[in-house]
């Protein structure tokens, strides 16, 4: 996971785990985001999710939202699925161009 002091970044709990994802609330331009920017940590803080590891290659989470215990992301290679983040299950894959 990055270190969370040179980027900005918005956590938000959802039950005892927390998404964590790394923009910044002015950035417009992907280039100014770090990849792989999105993360699920433990009641600890640890890492048990990276979209880095979900998706098995580099990409840039763009868009997100939390509904429930569900969050969408959207990614800048058009990649976008629903996470369960109790159960860490991907469902609702799509590809979008």
């Amino acid at each position: 996971m990055y270190d969370t002091n040179p980027y900005k970044h918005n956590c938000f709990p959802v039950g005892d785990r927390t998404v964590v994802w790394f923009i910044g609330d002015e950035e417009r331009s992907a280039a100014e985001i770090p990849s792989n920017n999105l993360f699920i940590l433990d009641k600890d803080g640890n890492e048990i999710w990276s979209m880095k590891d979900a998706l098995k290659r580099e990409d840039t989470c763009t868009l997100l939202r939390i509904e429930g215990k569900k969050a969408y992301f959207a990614t800048y290679n058009g990649f976008g699925a629903w996470i369960d983040v109790q159960t860490l299950e991907i469902t609702d894959k799509r590809m979008v161009r």
